[in-house]
């Protein structure tokens, strides 16, 4: 895993709920039909205790179609391209064709017809951190990420799914990744006076 990012999280809190952590590789903008995903998911680590990832500064991308029954095995995005679902002799196929309307964002068109559209996923270490729902046909997903790497840390008591609720997202902590091999974040604090992220220890990379 040459050149991924060591993610050590660490709980120092006081709390008493058995509370899940949240970590984003969050898109800075989404459309109205995209949303962004739980990257990582930590459940069950209580005080003093430690858990363990790793971040990838590859993202791939698939296309899905047929309610999610169909789709596209996952190819590398590049920020500063443009990718299409297209119609060839084979079948439907996910190539390269272009370039995005920004530099810090990849994009993806719809060039088929299929009923509801497509669903376009952005995907880290293989797990999906955004997802853009029924893009119909000329239309285009468009995903926008920092151009320096983040990830963002929030807390809940009862998690329904992956995908972010708006007010987990307002209370995320920002965490720069720029120029590090290995992070410690730590959760701090209690329910009754919040939670708190802090970086605790940085290895420079």
């Amino acid at each position: 895993m040459s050149g991924d990012i060591e993610i050590l999280y660490v709980d120092k809190s006081n709390d008493e709920s058995n509370s899940t952590v949240l970590v984003f590789a969050k898109p800075t903008e989404l459309n109205s039909n995209s949303f962004s995903q739980a990257w990582q998911v930590i459940e069950n680590i209580g005080y003093n205790s430690w858990h363990k990832f790793f971040y990838t500064s590859n993202t791939e991308i698939q296309a899905l179609w047929d309610n999610g029954r169909s789709g596209t095995f996952p190819i590398e995005a590049v920020v500063g391209k443009n990718y299409s679902l297209k119609e060839t002799p084979s079948g439907f196929a996910l190539e390269e064709d272009g370039t995005s309307s920004a530099p810090n964002q990849f994009s993806v068109t719809n060039q088929v017809s299929t009923p509801g559209g497509i669903s376009v996923v952005a995907l880290k270490d293989g797990k999906p951190i955004a997802i853009a729902y029924g893009v119909s046909r000329e239309e285009k997903a468009e995903f926008e990420f920092n151009l320096q790497p983040k990830i963002y840390f929030g807390v809940v008591s009862q998690q329904k799914g992956d995908v972010v609720d708006s007010t987990v997202m307002s209370e995320l902590k920002e965490v720069s990744l720029e120029g590090l091999a290995n992070v410690t974040v730590t959760m701090k604090g209690d329910a009754a006076n919040g939670y708190t992220f802090e970086v605790s220890d940085t290895v420079a990379a």
